[in-house]
């Protein structure tokens, strides 16, 4: 059996800010806040890994200034490793982490001059393509030793957190700026519908519920009256990020156009 009680004390020993993930999965804890509830409080730590040794491990990258470059390769159609060959920009050696689905986390610390903000297929522009499979990631990410039912998050070349190096001087100036928008603790005020639904949509399912998930979000998107390619890509988003095993896109295709028409016909258009 998993036991990452002790690996979460060592992290906390470290200085780290981690919160706990489910059993067997990439997604936080039913009911809690995710990367907003990260702590490196040893208390806590202990009873949420002392409640439950098989919980995966989060890390809160902005409370240490960290971002990780999230290069997948788990898509037929898009090779994040090959776009990333074809930027021709070099990587500098730092801590990183293979993930479940052949992909890799190449961790590294934000200068204090720079601003660096989460972003989805990032260096599109550069590229000149929609999808890169690159993710810029600031916030919330899992970390070795995390199970999912796909595999395991795992350090490589034996390195450590200690190890993170400076993030490469050319990446920022290739991120799209946008507002910053700082994660706190609790909600803004009186929750509307689309609140509710945003913290659905974070929150992911497992596996045995992936298809009911994708279909209510869907439903729910589609009630907000917002153009049907936001809501395409917010699915795709939503099933390549807060899925423990990502559908396929045939599924995700299936369950849109069934929604989408059944939606139509409820308008009568």
């Amino acid at each position: 059996m998993v036991n990452n009680l002790s690996k979460a004390l060592e992290l906390q020993a470290q200085g780290l800010s981690i919160y706990p993930l489910a059993t067997n999965a990439n997604v936080p804890l039913k009911g809690s806040n995710g990367f907003n509830d990260a702590t490196n409080d040893i208390n806590r730590i202990k009873q949420w890994w002392g409640n439950d040794s098989t919980r995966n491990i989060g890390l809160m990258l902005q409370r240490h200034n960290w971002v990780v470059i999230d290069i997948d390769n788990h898509k037929e159609d898009v090779n994040g490793w090959e776009n990333f060959i074809k930027l021709k920009r070099p990587l500098s050696p730092t801590y990183t982490e293979k993930t479940p689905r052949n992909g890799l986390h190449f961790f590294y610390k934000i200068p204090e001059d720079v601003e660096i903000q989460s972003e989805q297929n990032a260096f599109s522009e550069a590229l000149g393509i929609k999808e890169t499979g690159i993710d810029i990631v600031t916030l919330g990410v899992p970390i070795a030793p995390t199970v999912t039912n796909n595999g395991a998050y795992e350090a490589m070349d034996g390195k450590g957190f200690a190890d993170i190096s400076e993030l490469p001087d050319w990446v920022a100036p290739l991120i799209k700026k946008k507002e910053n928008i700082t994660p706190f603790k609790g909600n803004s005020g009186m929750k509307y519908r689309s609140g509710d639904l945003l913290d659905q949509l974070v929150k992911g399912e497992s596996v045995g519920g992936r298809n009911n998930y994708i279909r209510i979000v869907t439903d729910r998107m589609l009630g907000t009256g917002a153009e049907l390619t936001t809501v395409y890509e917010m699915l795709q988003i939503a099933n390549d990020h807060f899925l423990d095993e990502p559908l396929s896109m045939k599924e995700i295709n299936a369950t849109f156009k069934t929604r989408v028409n059944n939606h139509l016909r409820k308008k009568g258009a």
